[in-house]
């Protein structure tokens, strides 16, 4: 329900956006907010890692505090590190590019989003909770609190007044509300212990099982928000908006579609057992055969209803023009990429992270490789050639990897 109140969101905020901005300028501010989702990445896994430990039907509650009050020491001092990272973007990089007429207070426009991404990443400590103890009703008021202030609240901000740094000033008001929340959650389990402390021995277990997993968060990260950044060196800033519409919406369907598996992760963690793998297997052909059927429908979707639906939705035909061509190219990476969720997070609870972490970077390694030869013929197109082209590679070899590895520990309980 969350998920979906953020797509209805997005999808009426983003046209009112680029019609305020301007194409050049949403482009920009697409970089900009593109920061957050990399940038978060940078946990070491130690949030898939603390989800884990949290769930743990047998791990001692004393050690879960300490895995607890570690989480919260990392990320407050990881969260200072890219407050400090993101100055030096802005310095480096986003004030480098040509944006006259775009910013006009450029110091503040900085500090708001290096604010913004340091509480976002304390926060990501906060909602580790309610997700080890499948309270998705209370993990899901960050997409209600933070998801509102990022979509429909800005695009009202940006009709008052088309500024950049009032929409970013208004989505760090949603991470400080969301970021209380949470906080006041947090009490009701570690009331005598919300204040961040390490704990070595609580941060090697945690470490072991987080840096598996980590390098395949951030491949995927990059996968998915980096390219805008190609996009605007390369290319131009109206390239950004061309690309990063399109592939917003698939970023969306795709993960509509991975709500399904959402709670698999700590779930399939408790299952793990003689008496709970039956129930797991059953679990996991139902959820991917449920993923296959709406993935399939939603291509289906994009190449018979596409392109009169964006004309209807952003009243832009040439901006349509441009971006169907991407969405329909793009179309492929959805359905193929939506049936990773869930071996993923199987992967994961069998203490496996490193499995999907490979192929993450596999796929990366696969893009680039064709982004070097496709962009410089095809442009925008070209980028996205390269993503879909990397996902029929490497995901079929994935759900293979995956599905003999599952038989084979489901044998090993057996005997």
């Amino acid at each position: 329900m969350s998920y979906a109140y953020l797509v209805i969101a997005a999808i009426i905020s983003i046209p009112v956006l680029v019609h305020a901005l301007g194409i050049r300028a949403f482009g920009f501010y697409t970089l900009v907010i593109s920061l957050g989702p990399i940038l978060s990445v940078f946990d070491f896994g130690i949030s898939q890692a603390t989800i884990r430990f949290l769930a743990l039907p047998d791990y001692d509650e004393k050690k879960k505090v300490k895995v607890w009050q570690t989480s919260y020491f990392f990320f407050a001092l990881a969260g200072a590190a890219l407050f400090l990272i993101v100055l030096a973007l802005f310095q480096f990089y986003f004030f480098r590019l040509p944006i006259s007429g775009i910013v006009t207070n450029k110091i503040a426009l900085m500090f708001v989003v290096a604010t913004t991404i340091f509480f976002s990443h304390i926060n990501t400590h906060f909602l580790t909770l309610p997700q080890s103890k499948s309270r998705y009703d209370i993990y899901s008021l960050n997409a209600f609190i933070a998801g509102s202030t990022n979509t429909w609240i800005a695009a009202l901000a940006a009709l008052i007044l088309p500024s950049i740094l009032l929409i970013a000033s208004v989505r760090l008001a949603g991470v400080l509300f969301t970021l209380l929340t949470m906080w006041l959650y947090s009490r009701r389990h570690y009331a005598a212990v919300t204040i961040p402390r390490f704990h070595p021995e609580a941060w090697r277990e945690m470490i072991s099982f987080g840096v598996r997993s980590f390098a395949g968060r951030v491949f995927s990260a990059l996968e998915a928000y980096g390219l805008n950044f190609v996009l605007a060196s390369y290319i131009a800033l109206q390239a950004v908006t061309y690309f990063s519409i399109p592939q917003s919406l698939i970023i969306k369907a795709a993960g509509g579609i991975s709500m399904l598996t959402l709670s698999l992760f700590p779930l399939s963690t408790s299952l793990l057992t003689k008496d709970g793998i039956f129930k797991l297997k059953k679990l996991i052909i139902w959820l991917q055969a449920s993923v296959l059927s709406l993935g399939l429908l939603a291509v289906g979707v994009i190449f018979v209803f596409g392109k009169p639906l964006l004309l209807l939705w952003l009243r832009n035909p040439d901006l349509v023009e441009q971006a169907y061509p991407i969405l329909q190219i793009l179309s492929l990476q959805l359905f193929l990429t939506s049936l990773t969720p869930m071996p993923t997070a199987v992967f994961e609870s069998m203490n496996l992270p490193q499995i999907p972490s490979f192929f993450a970077l596999l796929t990366v390694l696969v893009e680039v490789l064709f982004i070097a030869l496709l962009l410089p013929r095809f442009g925008v197109n070209g980028v996205a050639y390269a993503i879909s082209g990397g996902a029929a590679i490497t995901v079929p070899i994935f759900l293979f990897i995956f599905f003999d590895r599952f038989r084979k520990y489901e044998k090993s309980l057996a005997a």
